[in-house]
């Protein structure tokens, strides 16, 4: 009897052993692949998402991110590409050379925080810049720009620029005063630095230039 008894409660704890060690081992596979899947990006974007919708926030999913065609999202800080930047750049010289759209033009700048610094102390914002651009569209045919070498670090980029046009109507703004045309074709020998701002557009500029070959091209009586 004694002997039946003990072989019995011997059989059943063994196997209240096995049965623990089988759940403890199951409960250890099935944490190391939930570790695995917290990991995972599929499981921090849905995580994310479930937080947004719980906390209802509405951040932009192109927060940080800049479209494919280069356009800008509205909204939130954005991540360019220094080719993203470069683009950016030329196009907004070519609109403001041509004139071709200025809502196009107006959206690669920060028109109301823009500051432009150009030679001798001369200072103006948007405004003064975009009517500088008029009186150039109005006086010159035949305008074009190009860029040469571009250095860019960051939100900066410093390039030469070459602006040319032929000189046939009135020019208002040039560094002496209104001047008269000479029929000649001139050439803006141009260092610049750009600033962008957060948005990937244009916030700040400094200009470099040779005013006495500038406006001896012109025609500026004594130069």
């Amino acid at each position: 009897m004694t002997k039946t008894r003990l072989g019995t409660s011997t059989s059943s704890e063994s196997g209240r052993c096995s049965r623990r060690h089988l759940i403890l081992a199951a409960t250890a596979v099935f944490g190391w692949q939930l570790l695995n899947a917290r990991q995972s990006p599929a499981y921090s974007q849905e995580t994310k998402m479930g937080h947004d919708a719980a906390t209802g926030s509405t951040r932009n999913p192109l927060d940080r991110q800049v479209l494919a065609d280069g356009s800008v999202p509205d909204g939130g800080d954005v991540v360019m590409t220094r080719d993203q930047l470069v683009a950016r750049l030329k196009r907004a010289g070519e609109l403001v050379v041509s004139g071709e759209d200025q809502n196009e033009t107006d959206s690669y700048f920060d028109a109301v925080h823009y500051r432009f610094h150009g030679p001798d102390g001369f200072e103006t914002d948007y405004s003064g810049i975009s009517n500088y651009f008029k009186a150039i569209r109005a006086a010159f045919d035949d305008r074009s720009i190009r860029r040469g070498i571009i250095v860019a670090e960051g939100n900066y980029i410093t390039c030469q620029t070459w602006i040319e046009g032929k000189f046939v109507r009135e020019f208002a703004q040039s560094p002496v005063g209104s001047l008269p045309p000479n029929g000649q074709r001139v050439v803006w020998d141009l260092l610049n630095i750009f600033r962008f701002d957060d948005q990937g557009r244009l916030a700040e500029e400094w200009v470099r230039t040779d005013y006495r070959s500038f406006l001896r091209q012109l025609g500026a009586p004594g130069k």
